[in-house]
């Protein structure tokens, strides 16, 4: 599937050489990979800024979105592809999307041939679960431009700050006097091996924020399979309950919602307070629901980028880049009462 994107007016190589001082005929030939009469120094600096004015790539540039043709293993939201769009018209590139039988990729030749096929100067990886053992290390051996999306790897990844997002909004919660926190992620497996890394990150977060304040974490339902109803009642009719639930996902916090609220008519945030992390607002229609956003629209404009610069810098790497996620303060947590402190 091609997308084809609408021109754009292209930054000219005067205006890099301009803001460099150095010849037009230096600049251009940097930028279309040559210049080895140059420094490394002086040719890394004249993309870096080419890539500031919007020009980080030669025009017609063919970018490749891999996503898998198993869909649990690529998530997509809206916001993620038009951050990936967004960013692909602005540096002049061509984009096109293939969707992939998962074992095409476990070996040189699929790989390469699709590299071929779509005459990609590089590939942006939105397989997040599920994808060959062999990719990484094949993408490597082969030097071939590549970025991964919500995945994390030793280096070019791009995805949601997970950990800090924890962080944030376990610090949320005790700024707000609460000391009873738990944990809740009634949706994913951690005896399993195929554990995203977004599900320890988020744990993590939460018991170091815990620690740092000198308070407990109490962790529920991180083991399944599991009877929701029962650990549901059980944890929130004990003798000292706790005052406010972080869940991994919204369909780890509704059933705590929904029992508080209509199994033991308590008050959400008066006797519970609540928070998430959101993928899409969707998720939360007609709730106001506290939560931390993932940036999905940044992270596409990020992961972009950064496959841009791949290709124009083949021996480049970088480091993990973890976008910030905001925290979305809604109606569901609320101060704890000096009694129930």
């Amino acid at each position: 599937m091609s997308l084809m994107l609408p021109p754009r007016k292209q930054t000219t190589v005067d205006e890099v050489a301009k803001m460099m001082h150095l010849p037009p005929r230096t600049v251009a030939g940097i930028l279309r990979g040559d210049g080895r009469s140059t420094s490394r120094a002086v040719r890394e600096r004249v993309r870096l800024v080419a890539e500031r004015l919007g020009n980080p790539a030669p025009p017609g540039t063919t970018l490749l979105l891999v996503q898998s043709a198993t869909p649990y293993y690529s998530f997509q939201p809206q916001a993620l592809f038009q951050g990936v769009v967004e960013t692909a018209h602005a540096a002049g590139c061509r984009l096109e999307v293939a969707i992939v039988p998962d074992d095409r990729l476990s070996h040189e030749a699929g790989l390469k041939a699709l590299m071929y096929e779509s005459r990609a100067a590089g590939l942006l990886f939105n397989y997040h679960l599920g994808y060959p053992r062999s990719l990484p290390e094949l993408i490597e051996r082969l030097n071939i431009p590549a970025v991964w999306i919500n995945s994390l790897h030793q280096h070019d990844c791009v995805m949601p700050g997970d950990f800090d997002a924890a962080v944030t909004l376990t610090r949320h919660l005790l700024a707000l006097g609460h000391q009873r926190i738990a944990y809740a992620d009634l949706t994913n497996d951690f005896t399993a091996h195929a554990l995203h890394h977004s599900c320890l990150e988020r744990l993590d977060g939460y018991k170091q924020a815990m620690l740092e304040a000198g308070h407990q974490p109490q962790l529920i339902g991180v083991e399944l399979p599991l009877d929701r109803r029962p650990l549901l009642h059980e944890t929130l009719t004990a003798a000292a309950p706790p005052s406010a639930v972080i869940a991994y996902c919204p369909r780890s916090l509704m059933p705590f919602y929904q029992h508080a609220v209509a199994g033991l008519r308590l008050r959400v945030p008066g006797d519970l307070s609540l928070a998430t992390f959101v993928n899409e607002e969707h998720e939360i229609t007609g709730l106001d629901i506290t939560h931390m956003a993932n940036p999905w629209l940044e992270v596409g404009h990020a992961a972009l980028t950064r496959l841009v610069a791949r290709c124009t810098q083949p021996a480049r790497r970088f480091d993990p880049l973890m976008v910030p996620m905001p925290l979305i303060a809604g109606g569901t947590c609320g101060a704890v009462l000096p009694a129930e402190r």
